[in-house]
């Protein structure tokens, strides 16, 4: 609407307000461009380390650390546990148990660490014909509730013997 008013009354020439008001082309220089740095949090499955606490009764423990190797602080998340074992040679005899434990948010870089009982007075298996160990399977950010810079590292994998 501007326009046409300059150009009705003649004041400003057609070549005038096209130079004015058309945006120029920005030159770039490539040189200065820079990668964009992805910033999200990666929880990864560190380490885990056996430990029984009491040995009159028996109870095994596992400490797992989860850590957030991302460049920002990660919300809370889920560790998940999966017990894996056959009770008997047949396939059909497979067992699982399931567990999940509660992570805090964890800052750029922090760990944490959590015991996790093992259940083996749920776990059993027909001596000779069914494992002879259990299969531990341990997931950070088992729910998947954390946009990661990596999802292909959240799993730790490790077994221990079936006690009975």
């Amino acid at each position: 609407m501007l326009v046409c008013l300059l150009l009705i009354a003649g004041s400003v020439s057609a070549q005038k307000v096209y130079q004015r008001y058309t945006p120029q082309p920005v030159k770039i220089n490539p040189a200065i461009i820079k990668k964009p740095v992805l910033l999200r949090a990666d929880m990864t499955m560190v380490d885990q380390t056996v430990f029984s606490s009491n040995a009159s009764s028996g109870a095994r423990f596992l400490k797992v650390w989860v850590k957030n190797s991302g460049n920002l602080q990660s919300g809370a998340s889920t560790l998940k546990v999966k017990y894996s074992w056959r009770v008997d040679h047949e396939s059909f005899t497979q067992r699982t148990l399931n567990y999940q434990y509660n992570i805090p948010g964890l800052p750029a870089n922090g760990t944490y660490g959590i015991w996790v009982r093992i259940p083996d007075w749920e776990i059993s298996s027909n001596e000779g014909f069914g494992s002879s160990h259990v299969s531990i399977r341990f997931e950070a950010d088992g729910t998947n509730v954390i946009a990661e810079s990596d999802e292909s590292n959240n799993r730790l994998y490790t077994s221990l013997p079936i006690l009975h």
